[in-house]
């Protein structure tokens, strides 16, 4: 408890006091954060009893070891003591081997002890004999009364107490320490000053448009402060070489360590406008300076950092900012955080805090020489880099870290990164861009590219349809395919594609065609899968569920010598400018029967077969409007045979559940990584795979062995529901820690990464664990794939780093069909593989973790993953804008609440206009797949930051329709259902009619709703039930009459 402030003299505290007073309270649970300290290390003939006193002396002028705190009427005040609470521990280590380590170990204990400031004492010394002729000298105090500025002048303060005790002469007039009045009294004044004003004016204005200050953890912001110290002499010949570097760019040292490391901060974020934070005493007068106590302020340093800056060209603009800083270096940090309307958001006007502690004199005590030394100094908020000079020719470089953000490890790669990051910065020239020094060593790089680098399979390249020939022959009688009450076996299916393939070949078709096939999910789509590729052609899936004009697009764009229908999708599929080939037509199933089933070669395709030909077009969302085909080649394809071995652990006991829609290219893994390893595939009519007890039932109703889905699926599917024994692989979209910690414990779950160009999966993480959920890794590249994480200039980025995820290797796509151009924007040259070889742009951010595996962090990008389908948001944007009465729009993901992710649109009318957002839904349902369809709010017009770009973070929630109660009033079981709908959707209704789907719901919210309904009511509805009675009226008539 804090006691109430009695009658002993008390103080205001000064604005700086207040900010660790409040800090303290905020952010200091052990209340050791804010503990500072050093030690002098004095060698020589020094006397500790002459020490000793000198102590007691220094303490009598220090009034700052005299208060303690307390809570008055109108807030925290300091009250000055009689006496001054500043003792010395005499610890005698003469004789010990030890004496240096057991010394630092009672400083390191000592730094984590708590501080009352109420009870106080404030301040703890200790003095160390380590031999006669040497020394060390340990002080610790509270922040809210000691900085360091103090601690420097503090210790000169002693040494002259103990030269004059000593009966030496001072070097200079010895001058007592100044009361703690004069800090005081300079805080009123300022604070009524026009000179405030300006100085909050210059700050504003200077961090105007600022983007978020950089960090360099990946991850999330942590709570309170905390430390934990690294640090390394840098010997006198490479301080010598730094201090001559400044001197060649023409600035002086302090002012070139923080320019070399604002780049450094700079290159290992990828930014170009670098905020960070740079500690100043806040010392302005000749009084001031002779006061021990607390003014230190941590000002934003803002800096602009392009690549092309020369070392000379930045250092002065450095210095520049570095000097406007300090003109307006009273203003507190405090205060710009309530100016910007960031008090308690746990943010930040700045990031990494770099400060440079120089050297004025050299200290002794008579006539030994005296260093001071470093031991954990106060708990920082990200991490703080501190380079401090003991002497003419040693410097310090001191990492302290909050262990919230970064682990041991990771704070001594950035020591060991930041020195070898100066000592190329010394072999550059002043006119040498800064963005020429590496940020990898030879070691690290090494280790990088082995991260990176499955291993290789082996062997030539395969063909699919010889793996599953071959599969066939090994297991001739297992069942290949189970579609419902249908299945066929390996050999079935075998002698059935083989007589489709000559069909396709009789028409013409061949390596280098491509044939759209438009049937409904079944043993017939599969078999025609692969038909088209043992005819050597690549097959492009028309899923029959999409709307017309996204099919029409898709084969006029790919332009297929053929398109496959059934009776089912004939029809439908007329308006295609395609051939048609009906599979149920009399005489097409007539002539395939009289065909061979014999085993295809190279002599009956029209050309040879390679495994560099297209086995498959998928077409993903493109951010033009248009969507664009994804060309993969047969190497690919044949190469998802050793995922599903070495990875998945699929064979010829494995049932996979084929889950996606037969567009998405999960569904191309779903297909042969079971066939091409003897399992069975199991395929569901659509309506069963709806999330949900459909979904529970069906998987365990058929002994599924393997899933492979979206997390934001497997999230709403209760566990308890599905055998332990089910692998389910996520993939398409980030998993959440809340997926791995539901379904982890007992049941396999794998995380899985790919983009469409890089054959579904590139990379798979081990089984997860709960451990796994505060970082949840996409693993290691797999068989055939190489994986890089680079910057900007396309150069390794640092383990721990984020940078862009590129993927090279057997698997890698050949480009996008008919657009040259794109193809070669996103497929680079790899400047690591062999000659020629290729790398795709995966425009991922990724980061490796320390024992090698990948952690996907965000989109460098427009494109987003919503219910794993991706996502350009360009062109959900351009699609707005195509309808009538919209001028402006802009669309985006958001998280409104944990979890579930919505894509939402946002509009803005053109003159006269008035729009309906569900009438603008309705009109892009019409147009493309549900997935593609966002909520829609119509506003006055869309938010820009200072840049003039989209604020997409000041849009606000969907403004999804809120009807009003329109006729009688809800009755017990509407309202229920009503609350449902509001709680779920986050849509506030009270009409009857209002629409599930039409206010929001998707299908996995659907499948949440329906999980409540039966929770509520006792009855279990079917997602069926659902989408035939989707309002609130429909289904409380449904459930209260089941």
């Amino acid at each position: 408890m804090i006691r109430q402030s009695g009658e002993a003299p008390s103080r205001p505290l000064t604005a700086s006091q207040l900010g660790v007073w409040f800090a303290g309270e905020a952010a200091d649970p052990t209340g050791s954060t804010f503990n500072v300290g050093d030690y002098l290390e004095i060698k020589g003939p020094v006397s500790a009893d002459t020490l000793t006193l000198a102590h007691d002396r220094l303490t009598a002028e220090v009034e700052a070891c005299r208060v303690t705190f307390a809570e008055g009427e109108e807030g925290p005040v300091q009250i000055l003591g009689d006496e001054p609470r500043w003792p010395l521990t005499r610890v005698d280590l003469r004789g010990r081997p030890d004496a240096r380590a057991a010394a630092l170990a009672w400083m390191e204990a000592d730094m984590g002890r708590r501080t009352d400031l109420v009870a106080g004492p404030l301040f703890c010394a200790a003095l160390f004999v380590l031999a006669e002729d040497h020394l060390l000298y340990y002080r610790r105090g509270h922040h809210i009364v000691l900085d360091g500025w103090s601690l420097d002048l503090v210790g000169r303060r002693l040494a002259e107490i103990y030269t004059e005790l000593a009966g030496d002469t001072p070097q200079a007039p010895a001058v007592p320490l100044a009361p703690m009045e004069i800090l005081q009294e300079e805080d009123r004044t300022y604070h009524a000053s026009a000179r405030r004003s300006r100085d909050r004016d210059f700050w504003l204005g200077r961090l105007a448009g600022a983007p978020e200050p950089p960090t360099l953890s990946p991850r999330p912001a942590p709570g309170p402060r905390g430390t934990q110290r690294v640090k390394t002499d840098l010997g006198p010949a490479r301080a010598a070489r730094l201090f001559a570097t400044a001197e060649r760019l023409g600035v002086a040292w302090p002012e070139f360590a923080i320019t070399a490391t604002t780049v450094y901060v700079a290159r290992l974020t990828d930014r170009t406008d670098v905020t960070l934070g740079m500690p100043i005493s806040g010392r302005t007068s000749k009084a001031g300076r002779n006061v021990p106590g607390m003014t230190a302020n941590i000002l934003p340093l803002r800096v602009t950092c392009d690549p092309a800056d020369t070392w000379a060209e930045l250092a002065r603009r450095v210095r520049s900012e570095i000097r406007q800083m300090l003109l307006h270096g009273r203003y507190r940090a405090e205060d710009l955080l309530r100016d910007l309307g960031l008090v308690g958001q746990g943010r930040q006007v700045s990031g990494p805090v770099v400060n440079v502690l120089g050297f004025e004199s050299d200290l002794s005590f008579g006539s030994c020489p005296a260093l001071r030394r470093s031991v954990q100094g106060v708990g920082v908020d990200d991490i703080s880099f501190t380079f401090r000079q003991s002497s003419a020719d040693e410097v310090e470089l001191i990492v302290d870290a909050n262990p919230r953000l970064y682990t041991e490890q990771e704070a001594q790669d950035h020591l060991r990164r930041l020195l070898d990051f100066l000592d190329q910065t010394v072999e550059s020239g002043p006119d040498t861009p800064v963005s020429r020094p590496d940020l990898v060593g030879a070691k690290e790089r090494a280790l990088l590219l082995d991260w990176g680098t499955a291993a290789d399979p082996g062997g030539p390249h395969h063909l699919v349809p010889d793996l599953f020939h071959r599969q066939a022959e090994a297991t001739p009688d297992a069942v290949a395919i189970e579609d419902r009450a249908t299945s066929v076996t390996y050999a079935g299916l075998d002698a059935q594609t083989n007589r489709i393939a000559r069909l396709l070949i009789a028409r013409g078709v061949g390596p280098g065609d491509v044939v759209a096939l438009a049937l409904p999910r079944s043993i017939r789509l599969v078999a025609a899968m692969a038909a088209v590729l043992k005819a050597g052609a690549a097959y492009l899936p028309l899923d029959p569920g999409y709307p017309a004009p996204r099919l029409a697009y898709m084969a006029a764009d790919a332009r297929p010598v053929l398109l496959l229908v059934d009776e089912t999708t004939a029809k439908p599929m007329e308006a295609l400018d395609a051939i048609r080939v009906n599979l149920d037509d009399p005489s097409v199933r007539g002539r395939i029967s009289r065909l061979s089933d014999a085993p295809l070669t190279q002599q009956d395709r029209t050309r040879p077969l390679t495994p560099g030909h297209p086995a498959y077009v998928i077409y993903t969302s493109g951010s033009t409007g248009s969507p664009k085909g994804v060309v993969v080649p047969q190497r690919g394809a044949a190469n998802l045979r050793n995922l599903a071995t070495d990875c998945f652990g699929l064979g010829a006991h494995s049932r996979l559940l084929q889950f996606v829609s037969p567009s998405f290219d999960m569904s191309v893994a779903d297909v042969w990584m079971t066939l091409l390893t003897g399992g069975t595939l199991v395929v569901a009519d659509k309506s069963q795979l709806q999330p949900g007890p459909e979904l529970e039932r069906l998987i365990t109703e058929n002994a599924v062995s393997h899933v492979m889905l979206p997390p934001s699926v497997l999230q709403v599917l209760d566990p308890a529901q599905i055998p332990a024994s089910v692998t389910f692989v996520v993939a398409g979209e980030a998993c959440t820690p809340q997926v791995v910690q539901d379904w982890t414990g007992g049941r396999r779950l794998i995380d899985a990464y790919g983009p469409t160009e890089a054959s579904v999966y590139s990379t798979v993480s081990d089984e997860l664990t709960l451990s796994d959920a505060a970082a949840i890794p996409i693993g290691r590249p797999v068989p055939g794939f190489r994986a890089y994480v680079l910057d900007a200039r396309l150069r390794l980025a640092p383990a721990g780093v984020p940078g862009e995820l590129y993927i090279a290797g057997a698997g890698l796509a050949l480009g996008y069909l008919g657009r040259p151009g794109l193809t070669a924007a996103r497929f680079v040259p790899d400047p690591f593989g062999p000659p020629g070889s290729r790398m795709y742009r995966t425009g991922d951010l990724v980061r490796w973790t320390p024992d090698g595996n990948l952690v996907f962090l965000n989109r460098n990008d427009d494109q987003v993953k919503v219910r794993g389908f991706r996502i350009e948001l360009g062109e959900v944007e351009t699609l707005l804008l195509r309808l009538p009465g919209v001028a402006r729009a802009a669309a985006m993901v958001r998280e409104d609440r944990p979890g579930e992710h919505r894509l939402a649109g946002y509009v803005v009318p053109a003159d006269g206009a008035a729009l309906d957002p569900a009438e603008l839904r309705a009109r892009l349902a019409e147009q493309v797949p549900d997935h593609l369809v966002p909520l829609v709010t119509v506003v006055d017009q869309l938010p820009l930051t200072p840049s003039g770009k989209i604020d997409r973070a000041a849009l606000p929630a969907p403004a999804v329709a809120t009807a009003t109660a329109s006729g009688a009033p809800l009755n017990p079981a509407e309202q229920r259902i009503a609350d449902l709908f509001a709680d779920i959707l986050g849509v506030p209704t009270q009409d009857a009619d209002a629409h599930f789907f039409e206010l929001g719901g998707d299908s996995l919210s659907a499948a949440r709703l329906l999980g409540r309904v039966r929770a509520a009511f006792g009855v279990k509805p079917t997602m069926r039930e659902l989408f035939a009675a989707p309002t609130v009226a429909g289904l409380a008539r449904r459930v209260s009459n089941p």
